[in-house]
């Protein structure tokens, strides 16, 4: 059996795509999302292994920090990325306003150093 406890959380942040293809083009400027984070990870029992409350204070800390109200350049699938391997999780989902996103699920074969930072 295995325990994924997992938390959610929300911000606001502006991103592009500054090489999006033709078709696209108005990604390539600067737009605002409300982006929507969950994130799983693997509790060894059932006896608040990992605490929630601790564990959402800090991904909103990081998120704080990397994105929030920030201008970048990643995908919801780097920002995932970037927290998967930050927090050790095992699934990291990021959407962009609840519509549409990307999951990404640890994959055993890979290191902690092999993913990205």
């Amino acid at each position: 059996m295995k325990i994924i406890v997992w938390i959610q959380t929300s911000f606001e942040g502006f991103h592009r795509w500054k090489d999006s293809p033709e078709g696209v083009e108005f990604l390539r400027d600067y737009h605002r999302h409300i982006f929507r984070v969950k994130l799983g990870v693997e509790a060894k029992h059932d006896d608040r292994d990992i605490e929630f409350f601790q564990l959402k204070r800090d991904v909103e800390r990081y998120i704080k920090e990397h994105y929030q109200g920030e201008y970048f350049g990643d995908s919801c699938e780097m920002i995932a990325m970037k927290l998967l391997a930050r927090f050790n999780a095992d699934f990291v989902e990021v959407s962009e306003d609840g519509e549409n996103g990307a999951t990404v699920s640890d994959d055993e074969n890979t290191t902690l150093s092999q993913r990205s930072p």
